[in-house]
């Protein structure tokens, strides 16, 4: 028989009392800018986490918190993908079929530094086709946002600065390297099946087309948005010598919400420490943002 040692019985009934305790932890809240663009940033977030009903901290105090429970080539990791990360590119999903297919679309969003994708519920709400496709993780590093309407969410974008772009043939239609990507711009992908709905063409600013050489008349959505979202990081690059463009304040909340997000042990204890009365030089100095606060 395996034999412990008092050492080792005492380590492992302290890993079982903080991983019984932390399974009761409740989830964490960041504070979300109000709709409408008003400092003229599409960045989500504001500098504000709630980690319970009584627990307000900034992003500041998380990252003091946890940074000394994360390796230093993963916060130097995060870091580099702060600095690549855009809001200004957004995938929006309308009405997907194939849930397999929306977790690729993240994974290539991540991929290429777009922050946030949203995704349009109309028809379908939560009856998807199931697949053994995943995101591989990607999802978590992304701002998601579900929507019950093609109106509003396309109205939302463009209350947002968005320029929007529907992905559909037609007359006039324009290549992706004929977009203006240095502009704010959302792009919509439609249904497996259907494509985009009118009402997205209706609303959008411009429709955009992929060229195509073979038999088949379309891409699968996920190999759209991959080219899609390659050539709006190209063109970015070329026309505005950079694809990532947050402010250094947007990065160190960004960097917060990652340290949250990452993988490994101390996410099963983050809400302890985070809850735990800090020192006094680490007292959160300020109020919790209102969620009307504009």
């Amino acid at each position: 028989m395996l034999g412990y040692g008092s050492t080792g019985r005492t380590l492992l009934s302290r890993v079982s009392r903080v991983t019984t305790a932390c399974r009761s932890l409740p989830s964490y809240q960041i504070a979300r800018k109000p709709d409408g663009v008003s400092d003229g940033s599409r960045f989500p977030w504001k500098d504000g986490f709630e980690i319970d009903s009584k627990t307000h901290v900034d992003a500041q105090t998380i990252l003091e918190t946890l940074s000394p429970l994360i390796s230093e080539e993963r916060k130097e990791r995060i870091d580099l993908v702060c600095r690549q990360r855009t809001f200004d590119v957004l995938p929006i999903i309308e009405d997907p079929y194939d849930w397999g297919n929306v977790a690729a679309v993240c994974r290539s969003a991540d991929a290429m530094g777009v922050g946030a994708v949203h995704i349009i519920r109309e028809n379908n709400t939560d009856k998807y086709k199931q697949s053994t496709r995943t995101s591989g993780g990607a999802d978590k590093w992304l701002d998601i946002q579900l929507f019950d309407t093609t109106r509003e969410c396309l109205s939302r974008a463009k209350e947002n600065g968005f320029q929007v772009v529907a992905t559909c043939l037609g007359k006039d239609a324009v290549r992706p390297a004929e977009i203006d990507w240095s502009k704010p711009t959302a792009i919509v992908f439609g249904n497996e099946m259907k494509g985009v709905s009118d009402e997205v063409v209706e609303m959008a600013d411009g429709i955009c087309e992929i060229d195509i050489d073979g038999f088949v008349d379309s891409y699968n959505i996920s190999v759209a948005a991959a080219l899609m979202l390659w050539e709006a990081r190209r063109v970015r690059l070329a026309k505005l010598g950079y694809h990532g463009n947050l402010t250094e304040k947007e990065i160190e909340i960004l960097r917060a919400v990652f340290y949250l997000r990452n993988k490994g042990v101390f996410q099963q204890y983050a809400s302890i420490l985070l809850r735990q009365k800090p020192p006094e030089w680490q007292v959160h100095r300020g109020e919790w943002p209102d969620s009307d606060e504009e």
